[in-house]
C-alpha cells in the first residue's frame, strides 16, 4: 500500500491523497444545456449510452448526410488557469467509413475564433464504447472551449456518425 501511495504522489497536479481537479463534466443526462449545436444535427439519444440513459449524437435520425458539417461546442470557456496537467476525457462510438469524412475534437484558446485539432477520426468504425484521453497541458493557465465536429464530403458513402458520453476536463 505504501508503494501505491508513493506512485500516486508522482501524478502531476495531485497532492498526496487528492484526486485530480475536475473543471467541467457533462454526462448529457440534462440535455445539451452546456452546448451550442449547429442546427438539428446534434441531439440527445436514448438508443445507446455509456452511462445513464442518454448520450449525444450528430445523427439522431440515422446515418449522417453527405456534406454534413455538424458542430457541437461548449457554450462557455473552461478556466484552466489553476490546472497543472489538464486532460479532456470522453467515451465515444464512431462510424465514419469514408476516408474523406472526419470526426474532429478541437480546442480554442481565444473564445472560439480559431480552433486547433486535438485529434481526428476518419475511415474509422468503433462500434463499442471507447475511452479517449486528450492531453490539454499546452492549454494550462488558459481558458478554453472544446468542440466536436463531424464533416462529410459530398459522396453517398456515409455512416452512423458519432456518439459521445461522459465528457470531462
Amino acid at each position: 500500500i505504501a508503494l501505491l501511495f508513493f506512485l500516486l504522489s508522482l501524478v502531476p497536479g495531485m497532492a498526496f491523497g487528492q484526486a485530480p481537479a475536475v473543471y467541467f463534466t457533462d454526462n448529457f443526462e440534462n440535455g445539451l444545456v452546456n452546448w451550442l449545436v449547429s442546427g438539428s444535427d446534434w441531439a440527445l439519444t436514448q438508443t445507446t449510452s455509456r452511462s445513464g440513459g442518454s448520450s449525444v449524437t450528430d445523427s439522431p435520425s440515422g446515418n449522417y448526410l453527405p456534406n454534413a458539417e455538424a458542430v457541437m461546442l461548449l457554450k462557455n470557456s473552461i478556466d484552466l488557469s489553476n490546472s497543472v496537467a489538464p486532460v479532456l476525457t470522453f467515451w465515444h462510438k464512431i462510424d465514419v467509413p469514408d476516408g474523406r469524412d472526419y470526426g474532429y475534437v478541437e480546442v480554442s484558446k481565444d473564445g472560439g475564433t480559431t480552433w486547433t485539432t486535438a485529434t481526428d477520426y476518419y475511415s474509422t468504425t468503433i462500434s463499442t464504447w471507447s475511452f479517449v484521453q486528450i492531453d490539454l497541458s499546452s492549454y494550462k493557465s488558459l481558458s478554453v472551449k472544446v468542440r466536436f465536429r463531424l464533416r462529410a464530403d459530398s459522396d453517398a458513402t456515409v455512416g452512423g456518425g458519432w456518439y459521445i458520453d461522459d465528457m470531462e476536463i
